[in-house]
Formats: C-alpha cells, structure tokens, sequence
C-alpha cells in the first residue's frame, strides 16, 4: 500500500509546482519583452516635431492614434465591443471647438463714459454660452466670493436679485485671520480653482444669473499671458458633458476679467477684489452698465481613444476587467513652436505599450482593458466619455491604473509617485508595496497621498474612475522646470525610470488579475 500511495502523494505537489514553475517563467518572459530600446523608439515617434503636439483634432493626434492602434494589434490584442459601428482599436469622442470671430469685446458704461476691453488682452472667454446677449446692457452686480452656505453661516448670495444680472466674484475661499470660515470639507472645494469655480457657477446660473464675470486673484492675473493660452485649449469641450470641467450645459457666458477691467469697475468702491484690500462686502454696481459682444463659431468634430482588450485565462474572471490607461494629447503647436510632450505624456503611453505586449504574451486570469485617452489637457473629457461608454458594464471594472507623465527623474517630489491607492481601500496600496518589493524594486513614494498641495489627485484621467467608486493607483513622477514647454523633450527623458514605470505597471495588472478575489470587495 504505502509503496503505490507514495509517489502519488509526492507527485501531486510536484505537479502543483511545475504548474507554479511554470507560471513564473512564462511571466518573467513576458516581463523581459519590456525593453528600454522598444520604449525609446516608442517615444522618439510620439514625441516627435511631425506630430505637432498631438493636439485632439489636429493631423498630428490622429496620426498617434493610428501609430498606437497599430502597435496594439501587432501586439496580438483585440478589438473591443462597443456594440456599434467603431473603427480597429479607436474610440470616437465627440468634442466641439469654439472659434472667435473678429467681433469679441466688453464695454463698460460708467458714470456717462464709456470704455471698450478688447478679447485676449483685457478680458477672456472662458465659455460663450447658449443664449444671444450680445451687446444687451446688463447691470453688474458684485457676490464677493460668491459663495452660498447658509448653514455654515457665509451666504454671499442672500438679499440680491440675481436674475438677468451681470454677475461678478472671486476665486478662492473667504478666511478670517488667516484661518477658514468653512469646515475643512467644504473650504477644500471651493478652494480647487476648478470645482470651487464652478460650483459657484451652477449656483448662479440657477438662479438665472444673465452672466458671470470671474475676477481672478493677484497670482492669476500676473500669469496672464499662461492663463490665455490654458483657456485657447479649453475652447475644445466634450459634446453632452456635465463634468466639472465640461460647460457645455451652461446657457451663459462666462468670462476672466482682467486687472484693468476690474480696477475701471471698482474705482472709487472702497474694496480691491484683486489684491483682496478694503472693506469686504457683496454690492450693486448700480452706477454702471456692462455689455458683452461675443462672435464665436462652434465647430463639431471627433478625436478617438485608442482601446484595446486582453481577455483573460479563467472561465470564470475573465468576465472581470482590470482598465490601464494613459492620455496621449498634448497641447500642440503655440507661437509657431512645437510641444511635443514627451514626459506629458508619451511617456505614460509608451509604458503602456510595453506593458500591454508583455500582458498579451502571459494573460492574466481576469481580462484588461488598454486606454490611450483623448483630450486630457483640456478637461479629462476621454476618459469622462470612456466611463460613460465603456465596451463592458462599468460595475465589472475592478481596478483602474493610470499613468501620467513617468519619465523623468528630475521630478518634484522625487521617485514614482503613487496617489490614491488607498482612498477606496488600503488593500489595494499594500499589494502595490508588495508586488514592486517582490518584482521591481522602484524607488516609490507615497507622500501626495497624505499631502497634495498640487492637487495630484484630482488632474488625471483616473479620477473619472474613482468617482464611480473603482479603486485606482496613479503613477506619476511629478512636474519638473519642462512642464507644458517646449523643452518637453525625449533627450530628457530617464529611460530606467520609464522601463521601471512599465514593469510596475505590468507587475500589478498581473497580480490583480491573477488574485481569486478581486480587490477591494464591495461589501
């Protein structure tokens, strides 16, 4: 007896370990497909002076798009379902650009004289609005901050009629003695330039608000010139949207005053909105009138997310998806020079490249899905559109991975940042301790999940994820001197650092899509 039961009790486990052995070897393989030399010739053509920044609607972001859809089906990934008529690999997205005709100007009727503020130089267009108030007077009226929480004892709003009004406020938060009025929640909103401003924004178009003019803090209407070139960009909206960013919903113009604009406005009140000197108060500007003349085209057109599939080993998980995502615009050309955005974010899509061959070589259990997104820069609006139409029911989506901008080593703070691994759940953040200690051994640095004075968190594609509740783990080495310059270039890039971002990336999509349990189990 004991001679014949032996060697099968010794063979099972013996088997067992070949199957383990095996595994490995067939994963270490894949993981040796990610290379430094693949990874430059990645980058060298995504960030090169013929794609003109790959700015959404330009010949350039199609090209990129076309380059990366064809290195995914040489990869040997798959095409997704979207249930409709989509091209190989790519995603339309529909976005609308606003063109400024010749005619863009404010005029302010003061004390029986009139000054005309011409666009670009004295005031900006942040939004035109759907309906027709061009050259229509408009009584002013000044919310201070602008802000509306009765409960919390600041209403900026109370006792003003504010419909058909021209309506005037701060960015930023009202403190006093240098400290919040508002709880630590609700000061941390208003005070993110995006979400504060446009929480103000809905508020007031509510209550039928005929426009509103935004006066900018002393910092911001010092980096006028920047601010007039970030808002050229954020002329492109996504079609339908009403993200935080996407406007399109509002019916009314919005507008960025500048310090000339605002100082004729508030002469002789007695309250400096820009340097924030005076007597703080909300008032009428009943001794002036305001007009705006807007001459804009709206221009309707698509830029694609590039999106490809891995379908996983398990019969069972493989109705389970992991999604690894990167944006592949940039900015384009601006005064006849080239940003080509090699760091922000060719890098985050060439180690995605990588990762996504070596995940094709050695499937996981689970499925991926691979994201090159569209028009990041100006609004997260690929990724806002891919959550909203993606190829599988949302809720099967388990884990998000987003890179951005993780090729250089002069970054600040220094090593791989990783944010947000823990704001679902803590698991998800030891297993990426983990997996780099057992299988990468990159210098990781956790510091802007416990403080996030540059609002990392929330400026990538992965927070359209996390708002619908899946766990997510950014990767980013930071922003350096070369951020949104021209000098973004690939002879600046650490390609160590880059192969590392890679390998982690493909590590974790392996170690998540190979668990029995996904992670971060909703209860």
């Amino acid at each position: 007896m004991w001679k014949k039961v032996l060697p099968i009790a010794i063979a099972i486990p013996a088997i067992f370990s070949g199957f383990l052995l095996a595994d490995e070897t067939a994963r270490d393989k894949a993981a040796a497909s990610i290379t430094i030399d693949e990874l430059r010739d990645h980058l060298y053509y995504l960030a090169s002076d013929a794609l003109e920044g790959r700015m959404p609607g330009e010949p350039g972001y199609r090209i990129a798009a076309e380059y990366s859809a064809t290195q995914f089906r040489a990869a040997g990934l798959e095409v997704p379902d979207f249930g409709k008529d989509t091209p190989a690999f790519l995603q339309p997205v529909p976005l609308q650009r606003t063109d400024l005709g010749p005619d863009n100007y404010i005029k302010i009727i003061r004390g029986g004289k009139e000054e005309k503020f011409e666009h670009g130089e004295k005031y900006l267009l942040f939004h035109p609005g759907k309906e027709d108030i061009s050259s229509t007077p408009l009584a002013p009226l000044f919310l201070g901050y602008g802000i509306s929480e009765p409960e919390y004892g600041w209403d900026d709003l109370a006792g003003h009629e504010i419909e058909g009004r021209f309506v005037l406020i701060m960015l930023g938060v009202p403190g006093v003695d240098g400290k919040p009025v508002l709880p630590d929640e609700i000061n941390k909103e208003y005070a993110d330039q995006f979400r504060g401003m446009f929480k103000k924004v809905r508020v007031l178009v509510e209550k039928g608000a005929g426009g509103i003019v935004i006066v900018p803090n002393l910092e911001i209407a010092m980096a006028w010139n920047m601010l007039h070139k970030m808002l050229g960009r954020m002329s492109i909206s996504l079609v339908g949207s009403s993200d935080r960013r996407g406007m399109l919903d509002f019916p009314v113009p919005v507008i960025i005053a500048h310090a000339n604009l605002i100082n004729a406005m508030f002469e002789g009140r007695g309250y400096d909105p820009l340097g924030r000197k005076g007597k703080y108060g909300t008032f009428e500007l009943d001794d002036a009138e305001f007009v705006l003349n807007i001459d804009v085209e709206k221009v309707s057109f698509d830029s694609p997310n590039v999106v490809a599939i891995v379908h996983g080993s398990d019969p069972q998980l493989r109705d389970e998806y992991i999604t690894v995502g990167a944006h592949l615009d940039h900015i384009g050309v601006q005064n006849g020079k080239v940003f080509n955005g090699a760091d922000d974010n060719a890098s985050g899509c060439v180690a995605i490249l990588e990762a996504a061959e070596a995940v094709a070589i050695s499937p996981p259990r689970r499925s991926v899905i691979f994201i090159l997104y569209t028009a990041e820069e100006i609004g997260l609006y690929g990724s806002t559109y891919f959550v909203a139409n993606t190829p599988v029911p949302l809720e099967q989506v388990v884990v998000n991975i987003n890179l951005d901008m993780v090729g250089r080593s002069d970054s600040e703070p220094p090593g791989l940042l990783v944010i947000g691994s823990q704001e679902i759940c803590g698991e998800l953040k030891t297993l990426v301790i983990g997996t780099n200690e057992k299988r990468v051994n990159a210098e990781l640095n956790f510091t802007t999940d416990e403080s996030d004075p540059l609002n990392y968190f929330n400026r990538s594609d992965h927070i359209n994820f996390h708002r619908n509740g899946i766990p997510v783990v950014f990767l980013s080495c930071g922003e350096h001197n070369d951020y949104h310059t021209p000098n973004d270039d690939v002879e600046k890039i650490d390609f160590k650092r880059l192969r590392s971002a890679s390998l982690l990336t493909y590590e974790l999509v392996m170690e998540l899509g190979n668990r029995d349990e996904r992670i971060c189990t909703p209860k």
